[in-house]
Order: structure tokens, then C-alpha cells, then sequence
């Protein structure tokens, strides 16, 4: 299960609940296990992760397509999880930087991101740029 929360004004409000659908990566070729599809849909900013390692060449490449609102910039960064003495952490550490994208309705953006192929979680994170109206969308990501 993905949650995303929005954040208004100091205030967290649960912004939708997405359904995770994840299947095995396919073939010496698949960027990430699992890959999948969700949905984002957020009124202030997004908050989303769901965890992944990354297989075959390193590229994770994540596909975006706006379904409902006004243009809104889109911030995606894919965060590896740190590991050490005292356990495994998410401590801001990102690989590729940070992908921004316009989105609106039928807009499909693509972002492409080159991590170490290793045993590590990985997980998607999302920010909205700015405190404006509701945007929806679809993101894949592979």
C-alpha cells in the first residue's frame, strides 16, 4: 500500500490512499523489483514512497501522466536507504538528483534516474512545488 499525504498550512490531511500494484521485474533487462503503477493525487505537496531495488543496468526510469488540474511542477527524487551498525535508515540520501516536471491534464513526462544495481531499498518520493489546487496523475515506474 502507497500512501501520499498533503501538508496545508502546518496541518497533515490524508490526500488519497493508492493501491500498489507490483509484479516481479521481467528479464536480465528490468530496471526495478518490483515494478509498478500507482496513482498520485495531492492538494499541497506529495509524499509517497514505496520500496524497490534496482536490477539490470541501473537506470530506473519513472513515467508520469497528469489526469486532473492545472499545471503544477512536480518534484521526483528516487532515495537509497543507509545502512549500518545500528540498522538500516532513509536518511535523505537520493542517487540521480532531482527530477522536475510541469504536469497537467495529458501531459507524460519521463524521468530517468542511474543507480548502483545492488540489494538496497530504494523508494520514489514526490513533492508538488507549491501550495496549489488538487493535481492527479499516473506514475510507472520500471
Amino acid at each position: 500500500m502507497l500512501r501520499f499525504l498533503g501538508v496545508r498550512k502546518g496541518l497533515a490531511i490524508a490526500a488519497g490512499v493508492v493501491a500498489l500494484v507490483a509484479g516481479q521485474a521481467a528479464g536480465a533487462y528490468a530496471n526495478t523489483n518490483p515494478q509498478f503503477n500507482s496513482t498520485y493525487d495531492l492538494s499541497a505537496q506529495l509524499f509517497g514512497a514505496t520500496h524497490f531495488t534496482v536490477v539490470g543496468n541501473g537506470t530506473v526510469t519513472v513515467t508520469l501522466t497528469g489526469t486532473y488540474g492545472p499545471s503544477e511542477t512536480l518534484n521526483v527524487t528516487i532515495e537509497e536507504q543507509t545502512c549500518g551498525f545500528f540498522g538500516c535508515n532513509w536518511d535523505g540520501v537520493t542517487v540521480g538528483g532531482t527530477c522536475s516536471r510541469v504536469m497537467y491534464v495529458g501531459r507524460v513526462a519521463t524521468c530517468y534516474f542511474q543507480a548502483v544495481v545492488n540489494n538496497v531499498l530504494h523508494r520514489l518520493d514526490m513533492t508538488k512545488a507549491t501550495d496549489g489546487q488538487e493535481i492527479k496523475g499516473t506514475v510507472q515506474v520500471r
